[in-house]
């Protein structure tokens, strides 16, 4: 298995209501969102030491009374997808429900997973309205692959969620309403607020976080079109 892993997150109260998770972070990402908050698994990782998936297992096995579920982000997994779905595999086979993390660039990845029911939970970030995909990403993002994987996890029978980090000066209300049009009715969307601790574009820790106020106007416009809605 020649995966990035990078991180391992032993245990987390609050990735997955319900369940205590530890959480796995393999490095590398298709794209390049100038407020992402794990920049050290985006660029430059190389520098960082990989971790023996094969220990990290060992460990999880060990904690297997205390531990519900693991959780695949990043990074991105979709880029990894084989090792992901050997990682899966073995996850499984342990016993643990898995949730996968992801951005929805890869259709394919989503409904490779699924075919092998090896997802318990998706969690799609969907970064902006669809005509704002460039401008966030970095790249050139055609908006037909980003609905194509919605509507893999929305037709599927496996559980998801949605979300979206929401950054002042690339994000507003109005954003909000568009997005949510895209996915009204959906199972679960999170808003998230974003957090300047550290950014994949240096620039964007001077940014001001949205205020309560503001989140709360954001969350009530999602509410119209997907009444499951919360802020984390």
């Amino acid at each position: 298995m020649d995966l990035p892993l990078k991180r391992y997150e032993h245990t987390s109260y609050d990735n997955w209501p319900g369940k205590i998770v530890a959480i796995l972070y393999v490095a590398g990402c298709d794209f390049r969102c100038p407020f992402c908050n794990t920049p050290e698994l985006i660029e430059k990782y190389q520098e960082l030491p990989d971790l023996k998936f094969s220990e990290v297992l060992e460990h999880l096995k060990k904690r297997k009374n205390w531990i519900d579920a693991v959780v695949i982000t990043g990074g991105e997994p979709n880029i990894h997808k084989a090792d992901v779905i050997d990682m899966l595999n073995e996850l499984k086979a342990a016993g643990f429900d898995t949730k996968v993390e992801t951005n929805g660039f890869d259709p394919n990845f989503i409904e490779e997973l699924n075919r092998l029911k090896l997802v318990d939970l998706w969690s799609m970030d969907i970064k902006a309205a669809m005509d704002q995909y460039k401008k966030i990403t970095g790249i050139d993002v055609n908006p037909t692959t980003i609905r194509q994987s919605i509507k893999l996890l929305r037709d599927s029978d496996v559980d998801y969620e949605f979300k979206t980090t929401v950054v002042p000066g690339l994000h507003d209300k109005f954003q909000i309403f568009k997005l949510t049009q895209e996915i009204k009715d959906a199972k679960k969307y999170i808003i998230q607020n974003f957090n300047p601790t550290k950014t994949l574009d240096p620039t964007c820790m001077k940014i001001k976080p949205f205020t309560d106020r503001q989140m709360q106007d954001m969350l009530q416009e999602a509410k119209q079109f997907i009444p499951n809605t919360e802020l984390r």
